[in-house]
């Protein structure tokens, strides 16, 4: 009887035992199944924003503690963070990938920055592309808008630029951009001022997405700066040339900006005889442009002819050539024929108490009367040499060379700045206040030269 309980028992053990190692098992089993289950996703779609790149976690999506974490691996290689769209993601974990769907949303409105100072010409387009200096915009792309359009637009002697000029296109190839502020701007929109002033506007801006900002500006208008006092020119072969002589400028609100004229030359040969065209152009402080150009003739040079004039009491005639000279003189006894002569070739003529004097007409004594720049009035003979030093101290104070042709600013600036060594000659033995011997020296006296008399150098 005993021997059969303890059979019993034994068996009855060795049941309980197998039981409980299939407990376990079904335990181990459960729980692996129960470990598997929390790597399910949380959640498998998110919305961004457009740009966040770093708005994608994995704890947002897997219930991991950090080393598991560590395990898992995120794909994000199909999602354009910078242009709107459904994209998809991917986590690997345990040799296994889950899909998440990714939603990237533009909300953010661009902002632009502007010129501090807007200046354009009066008729003259003012495009946005000359206004925003900087976007921020992830997108890339922005419209942008005058919001205010001047009642009466003028396009006269302008010329539009196109929005599709100098562009490149976008990825749809759909429209036509401008470079502008790190940005796409797709419409270059332009106004027109046809009146001077300053003026408020507003620029509305608009991204792919739809999102607006405005930001409000403040427009110059201004003519455009003028150049005054150009003339063409006439001068002699080996002339000197002051171009600016007599030439100013002024902006748009009446600013002297002489000083900013650039002259063109380059055309000019002054040793050729001919007609040559220079061209003036100054550029006000607001960066607008005017020029201007005007002739030079060059005529060729006449042949020098040596005074050979006497007395008043003399009539001199001169052969055209300047190589022979033959002198008439006339003494006043008999100066009879030759007031007959004048008497009878000139029409107005009215003769008392035995004398001819003869009206609207000058004396036949080879000399021409000549009025200076200054009003001064003197008579003189053409063909004296126009430098002729002799002549100075008589003509030049009263603003005439020697030949009697009136003095230009030309030639004196020359002669002062040293450019024209005869002019200043001229002006030396003339008496000129400001031309004395140094400074003549100095101007024009080699540095060897200059330093042997005065013991120090002229450059």
């Amino acid at each position: 009887m005993k021997t059969n309980i303890v059979i019993f028992e034994r068996k009855t053990y060795k049941m309980k035992k197998k039981i409980i190692m299939t407990l376990l098992a079904s335990t181990l089993i459960v729980g692996s199944m129960t470990g598997c289950g929390s790597t399910k996703l949380t959640k498998s779609s998110i919305t961004i924003e457009l740009g966040n790149e770093d708005a994608i976690k994995i704890s947002d999506f897997m219930d991991l503690d950090k080393n598991e974490l560590k395990s898992a691996k995120l794909n994000t290689k199909d999602v354009n963070f910078f242009k709107e769209g459904n994209y998809k993601a991917t986590i690997s974990y345990k040799d296994k990938d889950y899909d998440i769907k990714v939603k990237v949303k533009d909300t953010v409105a661009p902002k632009i920055t502007v010129s501090d100072n807007i200046v354009v010409q009066t008729n003259n387009p003012l495009h946005m592309s000359d206004i925003i200096t900087n976007v921020t915009e992830l997108s890339g792309n922005i419209d942008a808008s005058f919001k205010d359009k001047p009642k009466s637009e003028s396009t006269d002697n302008t010329e539009s630029v196109s929005a599709t000029e100098n562009t490149e296109s976008t990825e749809s190839g759909s429209s036509s951009v401008l470079a502008v502020g790190g940005c796409n701007l797709k419409h270059n929109d332009e106004i027109t001022y046809t009146k001077s002033g300053d003026y408020d506007n507003t620029i509305t801006v608009t991204d792919d997405a739809g999102n607006t900002s405005d930001i409000d500006i403040k427009i110059s208008v201004i003519d455009a700066p003028s150049i005054n006092g150009i003339s063409d020119k006439t001068v002699t072969v080996g002339d000197t040339i002051d171009y600016l002589s007599g030439v100013t400028a002024t902006d748009g609100k009446g600013t002297d900006i002489t000083g900013s004229i650039e002259v063109d030359s380059s055309k000019v040969d002054i040793n050729t005889p001919g007609t040559y065209q220079i061209t003036y152009k100054v550029t006000d402080s607001y960066g607008l442009s005017t020029g201007a150009n005007c002739n030079i003739t060059v005529n060729e040079k006449k042949e020098e002819v040596a005074d050979n004039t006497s007395d008043g009491n003399d009539n001199t005639t001169t052969s055209d050539n300047g190589n022979k000279k033959s002198s008439k003189k006339n003494k006043r006894s008999n100066n009879t024929a030759s007031n007959n002569n004048s008497s009878s070739n000139n029409s107005g003529s009215n003769t008392s108490n035995g004398s001819t004097s003869t009206a609207n007409s000058e004396p036949n004594d080879g000399k021409k009367t000549f009025t200076s720049s200054f009003g001064e009035t003197i008579r003189t003979n053409p063909n004296n040499y126009k430098y002729d030093t002799k002549y100075a101290a008589e003509f030049y104070p009263k603003g005439f060379w020697a030949n009697g042709e009136c003095l230009t600013m030309d030639e004196l600036s020359d002669a002062r700045q040293g450019k024209n060594e005869a002019a200043a000659r001229y002006m030396l033995a003339g008496g000129d206040a400001i031309m004395s011997q140094q400074t003549f020296d100095e101007l024009y006296m080699s540095e060897a030269d200059f330093i042997n008399k005065y013991g120090f150098s002229n450059k």
